[in-house]
């Protein structure tokens, strides 16, 4: 096994490692990743690169560390962009990344582009629905009430007909909060009322579905949703018991977040109920779990219901001290939170400038390949006459000589000379000599075949090399150039000029050198000049040497 075969297949190795472990432990694939980015980046492969690269933002997003996610993301999309629609599935998964993370950071906006990016290459049914619930949970965070209840409704059909009934309790979980909140929004009493009877029934739905597919996580969820919608139409008693339901099922899954929400709502009901021995034990018991997890903003909420239900038994000193502590952790959450949007803003700014860097490196490594194919071109180009020069010939030679001693492909060259083109020069003056000669170079581009090569051997001498072409085929192209040549309107250079050309070719590529050939070729030019010029040599096949 080759180096570079063993280097792909660890790092091959490396990604069935991630694919095993992103569910349970993903920090364990870390340090197998890292060392397969490096192995990656030395093999200069981009599809294993940005792979790698997909990999590490995903679990780096996971483990919470968002600007490190978006660095690897980034430097994906870059790769994966111009590859076409055969990867567009990395593509999608790196958009994910940047979308979750900027999601995360609290820039909906960013996130939301960046999801609609992904969507609009997703390539399978399951990528598409999920992308697109994405976004539409992040236009409910943005206030697109509408938009995000219109896709939801799609998305919802889509699910029903994969028989993906998780999926689609989640979204009729999501879209009865679109439709409660448009409700709340909507000032017209019947239209309100008719989004309020939408999201009951959504959320029942969700519910019904929540418990056939036994996901008690989400089952805790929905009923926190009917729980505040049958606190808004004044249902105690019906709020109570989705509520105390809810926390059974977030304490029987562990969901810390589910727990405090239901007994903060319960402990509210008690005020409401005037049942302030409950309502403490209820709102204690919520600052607890709170504490226990360093749940700050729920920890302050917690406070400001105790002081709410001090306040309401009369006892002031007690409520003061929990308004007291609930000022406190809210201020702390609000400079914690703006502590994050700097956090998140100075990350952004560094993600951009990295992008920038990198297109900047780019578009110098871009200028420099185009600096050195010119440079190669120029090179390979007769400055005057725009064809090749004699060092590109002599490599296209050597190349097709090559093929053709392995293969049965044939060609012959010919090397063509301006009559008397001294005297051209010393009757009309260099200029107009080297007008002609430019002439010469647009004539043999624009009339060779597909396939043949112009050079310019030196001074008014030049070369056509005919691939497979011999004998007879080869004099008939070099007649045609001869005569061309000779009718071509040189009054329009100068007064007085005309110009014909002298040819000699050979066919016999057999020979064992490049130069032998041209030499043989040069034989004969010499042979049509001393024959009285402006012809080809030899003039028939049977006298080709």
């Amino acid at each position: 096994m080759t180096a570079t075969t063993s280097s792909r297949a660890e790092i091959l190795a490396a990604l069935e490692l991630w694919l095993q472990v992103r569910s349970q432990s993903p920090q364990d694939a870390v340090p197998t990743l890292e060392t397969a980015l490096v192995s990656a980046r030395d093999l200069a492969d981009a599809v294993l690169l940005a792979k790698v690269l997909v990999a590490l933002g995903q679990v780096s997003s996971l483990l919470g560390k968002g600007l490190l996610a978006l660095q690897y993301a980034d430097e994906a999309v870059e790769l994966l962009e111009p590859l076409g629609e055969e990867y567009a599935p990395d593509l999608v998964a790196a958009w994910r990344i940047v979308g979750r993370v900027q999601y995360d950071y609290g820039h909906d906006d960013q996130a939301l582009e960046a999801f609609t990016k992904a969507l609009a290459i997703c390539t399978t049914s399951v990528d598409r629905v999920s992308v697109q619930s994405a976004i539409a949970s992040i236009q409910i965070e943005l206030g697109y009430l509408e938009e995000a209840i219109t896709m939801h409704k799609q998305l919802i059909g889509i699910a029903e007909n994969a028989n993906d009934f998780v999926g689609v309790s989640h979204l009729r979980s999501n879209l009865a909060i679109a439709l409660d909140r448009l409700a709340q929004d909507t000032s017209e009493t019947e239209l309100a009322h008719k989004h309020q009877s939408a999201a009951l029934e959504n959320a029942q739905l969700a519910l019904i579905g929540a418990r056939q597919t036994e996901q008690k996580a989400l089952q805790s969820h929905v009923l926190r949703t009917l729980g505040g919608m049958a606190l808004k139409s004044g249902s105690l008693d019906q709020a109570w018991d989705n509520f105390e339901e809810s926390l059974l099922l977030a304490r029987d899954v562990q969901s810390p977040t589910n727990e405090i929400h239901a007994l903060h709502h319960l402990a509210r009901i008690a005020e409401n109920l005037q049942d302030y021995p409950r309502a403490l034990s209820l709102a204690n018991e919520a600052l607890e779990k709170a504490e226990e997890h360093a749940y700050q903003e729920h920890a302050s909420q917690a406070h400001q219901r105790l002081a709410e239900i001090f306040e309401a038994m009369q006892d002031y000193q007690a409520a003061l001290k929990h308004e007291r502590l609930h000022v406190e952790l809210d201020a702390l959450v609000k400079s914690q939170a703006a502590a994050r949007r700097a956090e998140a803003l100075a990350a952004q700014m560094q993600v951009e400038r990295a992008r920038a860097e990198a297109k900047a490196e780019r578009e110098r490594a871009d200028a420099l390949s185009r600096l050195n194919s010119q440079l190669e071109l120029q090179a390979l180009t007769d400055g005057l006459t725009g064809v090749a020069n004699r060092r590109a010939l002599t490599q296209y030679l050597e190349r097709i000589h090559a093929l053709s001693q392995r293969s049965e492909q044939v060609f012959s060259v010919a090397l063509f000379d301006l009559d008397h083109f001294k005297l051209i020069n010393d009757s009309f003056s260099h200029a107009v000599g080297d007008a002609v000669l430019r002439r010469i170079g647009l004539l043999l581009l624009e009339h060779c075949r597909k396939g043949d090569f112009v050079a310019r051997y030196g001074g008014e001498e030049f070369a056509l090399v005919l691939s497979g072409a011999t004998g007879s085929t080869t004099f008939e192209i070099c007649e045609r150039f001869r005569l061309l040549i000779e009718e071509t309107d040189w009054q329009s250079i100068q007064m007085g000029l005309a110009v014909t050309a002298s040819f000699g070719f050979t066919d016999q590529t057999q020979l064992t050198n490049v130069d032998a050939i041209l030499a043989v070729a040069d034989q004969h030019l010499y042979m049509a000049k001393n024959s009285g010029r402006n012809q080809v040599y030899p003039m028939s096949v049977l006298k080709v040497v």
